[in-house]
């Protein structure tokens, strides 16, 4: 019997000291994810850069959330093979690197631009 007995604190003194680092863990995942979420990069979309023909070229520009700069600066040249794509498909890589203090600028692919180009005429 002290056997079972002692078993039995041991199994509730291991399932108790789970159950309080899970909820432990859970309350600092929550605060972590709320900080992460208040530092997301500002994100500006259709940046008008120049125009050809009354079409305007635009891009988009991920800055990191935070800090004064200057910041390096990669930009995305999408191609598309003048078939497919656009500048859209490259936020999530941008707003990854402005996180790590990098600004993304994603231009005009010649696909959009011959697509707003064309329906223009």
């Amino acid at each position: 019997m002290r056997t079972a007995l002692k078993a039995t604190l041991v199994l509730g003194t291991i399932c108790t000291t789970l159950i309080m680092g899970g909820f432990a863990a859970l309350a600092l995942w929550m605060i972590f994810a709320a900080s992460a979420a208040a530092q997301l990069p500002d994100i500006h979309k259709d940046i008008v850069y120049s125009k050809v023909d009354n079409t305007e070229l635009k891009l988009d520009l991920v800055q990191p959330p935070k800090g004064d700069g200057p910041f390096p600066l990669i930009i995305w040249i999408h191609g598309g093979a003048w078939q497919f794509g656009d500048r859209k498909e490259y936020h999530d890589a941008m707003t990854n690197l402005a996180k790590v203090g990098y600004v993304g600028a994603a231009i005009v692919s010649m696909v959009e631009f011959l697509n707003e180009h064309l329906m223009k005429k």
